[in-house]
């Protein structure tokens, strides 16, 4: 503990030298109870790197192509359904056909479902970072 105590100090005035509008001093202390170890680091540098003005540079609109999932109705269609006929005996042990149903046209409804699908779309342009 004498070793922060005596250190400390030492890193403050490390601090205060040079002008503070351009340095950067950073200190970190470390003390690690039960092996006794102590870390000590220091780090100068020019505060302009870390306070250099962001510029914008201004990405103009333009037309992307993506992949959009899209819903697709179902369709409707018609089907034509065979007339049923079956083969029926009459009391005298005779076989013939006998028209059961008549033919018929039956609409069908296929489901719907989600498709993707690549679209063109429109992204505005704005202001960006490099």
């Amino acid at each position: 503990m004498k070793l922060f105590n005596v250190l400390l100090p030492a890193f403050a005035a490390l601090a205060l030298v040079g002008r503070a509008d351009a340095q950067v001093v950073s200190i970190g202390l470390n003390h690690r109870v039960g092996h006794g170890s102590i870390s000590l680091g220091f780090r100068f540098g020019d505060r302009r790197d870390a306070c250099r003005p962001a510029y914008r540079v201004w990405s103009p609109g333009h037309y992307e192509c993506r992949d959009q999932s899209v819903w697709v109705p179902g369709e409707c269609r018609r089907v034509w359904v065979e007339p049923l006929i079956e083969w029926r005996t009459d009391y005298r042990g005779c076989s013939r056909q006998v028209l059961v149903r008549a033919g018929y046209w039956e609409s069908v409804r296929t489901p719907g479902r989600y498709e993707t699908r690549r679209v063109q779309v429109w992204v505005e342009g704005c202001w960006t970072s490099p």
